[in-house]
């Protein structure tokens, strides 16, 4: 079952509280070790609440350790509570929570999986790097003019600050769409419209299939061997509802 669906306290309070389990298994377990306010992060906080109703806990993930000493106490304690005194998951040895975890790498398991670890094959940069086309480039002015002005007035909101920036490089059409919701929001005299404006009209014209990293994309999957039709497909993960239409 989801983390992001239990940790909805208000419809899974009662049935968490109530039910009491024999193992517990949380894959990708960096997710749920607090970040920077544990109490705050409800991921952390659904999964201390499992850790106290089951005989049997496992924590799992393949995601590197963020180097923070507390982050990882924090997981450590989850597993037993009483394994690290220190309140703040930062006073202790390696010795001291040997017993509660397992690091295995690809090399230590390649014997039992066989065939299952494909051959990796490295790419030099140069093959995977373009630049931007001139249209990309008006972007990234109009972005960079924006900022500017959210320098020199003040304004540090996120969004204007380097959201879009970060929606651009998702792609154009998630970028356009936050920034015509942004100009409704807005008032007419702002002095992002103008700025705003300009940048609609340049994200209007730039469709993803123009965009120089998408085409980039498309002929290295050519090149892996990947043709387009019905009976092969490629997918991609993308929080952007607006991504969705990409052809």
């Amino acid at each position: 079952m989801s983390i992001d669906t239990l940790k909805d306290v208000g419809r899974y309070r009662h049935f968490l509280e109530e039910t009491r389990w024999d193992v517990v298994v949380i894959d990708e377990a960096h997710n749920v070790a607090g970040a920077s306010v544990p109490e705050r992060h409800l991921s952390h906080r659904l999964a201390r609440q499992l850790s106290r109703r089951t005989d049997s806990l496992i924590l799992t993930t393949a995601t590197p350790h963020n180097g923070k000493r507390a982050t990882f106490g924090r997981l450590i304690s989850l597993l037993d509570p009483s394994a690290i005194p220190d309140p703040k998951f930062e006073e202790y040895e390696a010795q001291d929570i040997r017993q509660f975890f397992l690091m295995r790498f690809k090399e230590d398991v390649r014997e039992e999986a066989g065939d299952n670890f494909p051959q990796r094959v490295v790419v030099p940069r140069a093959e995977t790097t373009c630049n931007a086309s001139p249209e990309e480039e008006a972007v990234y002015a109009n972005l960079a003019d924006l900022r500017l002005l959210c320098v020199a007035t003040k304004n540090k909101e996120a969004l204007v600050q380097w959201g879009l920036y970060k929606l651009f490089l998702s792609s154009p059409e998630a970028c356009l769409s936050t920034v015509r919701h942004r100009l409704e929001k807005i008032s007419p005299g702002s002095g992002e419209v103008p700025h705003l404006r300009r940048l609609e009209q340049t994200l209007a014209v730039l469709p993803i299939t123009r965009s120089s990293r998408y085409c980039l994309l498309k002929a290295q999957l050519t090149k892996m061997g990947w043709t387009e039709g019905p009976a092969v497909h490629a997918y991609w993960y993308s929080p952007n509802r607006a991504k969705h239409r990409t052809p």
